[in-house]
């Protein structure tokens, strides 16, 4: 029996990717299928939530990040993301920040948290992700967006 490959399905199922009110997109996709669904979506202007799932699969999204309106990466999975869009612009990692369990305790508050992995987050947001929701264990989570809010500033 011949095996489809997941980009091969999407023809198959774009009426009903396009017609979603969200797309939510897992890092155990193949790249190219993240990719082809993510592109799929942005085009019929159905927002896409990507997952990372782990460090290690995290970096199947790089190609296609522009197309992500929503990402929730960990502290691992964000620093792994963004050395991958360096890495695929020619350019070195940033230093990594500091072991996350030690950071818990060296981190007094949430502004210093923002702090630590602002350089991190910032990749992320150049690279087309429209917003961050960095989640940091029993610390919380980290938004971060380059949409303004209502009543927000926006420079």
């Amino acid at each position: 029996e011949a095996r489809l490959s997941q980009a091969a399905l999407l023809p198959r199922f774009q009426a009903e990717l396009c017609a979603a009110p969200l797309v939510i997109l897992d890092a155990n996709l193949g790249q190219s299928s993240i990719q082809a669904c993510a592109a799929a979506a942005a085009a019929a202007r159905v927002p896409v939530w990507f997952e990372p799932v782990s460090v290690a699969k995290s970096v199947r999204a790089t190609p296609a990040l522009q197309h992500v309106t929503f990402a929730s990466p960990n502290v691992a999975e964000l620093v792994a993301m963004a050395a991958a869009v360096l890495s695929a612009a020619g350019l070195p990692a940033l230093p990594v920040p500091l072991h996350w369990a030690d950071a818990q305790e060296a981190v007094a508050s949430a502004r210093q948290v923002a702090e630590v992995l602002e350089p991190h987050v910032a990749i992320l947001l150049q690279a087309g992700v429209q917003n961050l929701v960095v989640t940091l264990g029993a610390r919380g989570a980290l938004l971060a967006s380059t949409v303004a809010r209502p009543g927000q500033h926006q420079p």
